[in-house]
């Protein structure tokens, strides 16, 4: 758990008036310290405590305990917060109804340790030492990125280049293709004219060389009339 996390200072207002709530969060407990009118209060809140109001609840002990948390170190609209009788309470808030999420007794004491504005100056130079590696941390992520960010331009163009050269070739190649086809049926169209042309000759031959008989006897005829 990390510091600021375990340990935590919430301004609440009560009944009574304004008060400072110091707490060391642990696992399933927390030791809480109250600063209210120059006076300061302690108390604890046990496992056992945890035990029995999240089983009146109805709830988880994770669950409650996480809830407890919440309420007790930010002021929540749905809580009041009471300081009585020697005694803390937190409620839930209802339309109609309010109901009581936890209590504990707290002792009064003289002693002023631990010291609240020391307390609030660890917790602020812990914060300052958070945000300062956070800060680090986002500068390299932020470095990261432009690196990346110009690795990926690169990659971008390069692959637009070879795009744009693929696309060449392939054009290039569909045309080459085209004036094959073109030639190949120029060729054809030739052959079949050279082969007509032979046949009309051939045709031609055949009908000279069977007709001259014909005339010769026809010519035969004639002259024995």
């Amino acid at each position: 758990m990390d510091f600021d996390e375990a340990v935590t200072v919430t301004k609440l207002y009560t009944q009574d008036g304004l008060c400072y709530l110091l707490i060391f969060w642990l696992t399933n407990s927390f030791d809480v310290f109250i600063y209210s009118k120059n006076k300061l209060w302690k108390g604890k809140f046990s496992p056992d405590r945890l035990k029995n109001f999240s089983k009146n609840l109805q709830l988880k002990e994770d669950d409650y305990f996480a809830r407890v948390k919440r309420c007790l170190t930010e002021q929540k609209d749905d809580y009041s917060y009471e300081f009585t009788n020697g005694f803390f309470y937190w409620k839930r808030k209802f339309q109609l109804s309010v109901i009581i999420e936890g209590f504990l007794p707290l002792d009064k004491t003289t002693y002023a340790d631990p010291n609240l504005v020391e307390v609030l100056l660890k917790i602020n130079k812990h914060l300052k030492e958070k945000v300062n590696v956070l800060q680090s941390t986002i500068k390299t992520i932020k470095i990261d990125y432009l690196e990346h960010l110009n690795d990926t331009e690169d990659f971008v163009n390069l692959k637009e280049k070879m795009e744009k050269f693929v696309c060449q070739k392939y054009r290039k190649l569909i045309y080459l293709k085209k004036s094959k086809v073109n030639m190949i049926e120029l060729e054809t169209i030739d052959k079949i004219d050279d082969q007509t042309r032979e046949s009309l000759l051939n045709s031609q031959e055949n009908f000279t060389i069977t007709d001259r008989p014909s005339l010769i006897i026809k010519t035969q005829i004639g002259n024995r009339n």
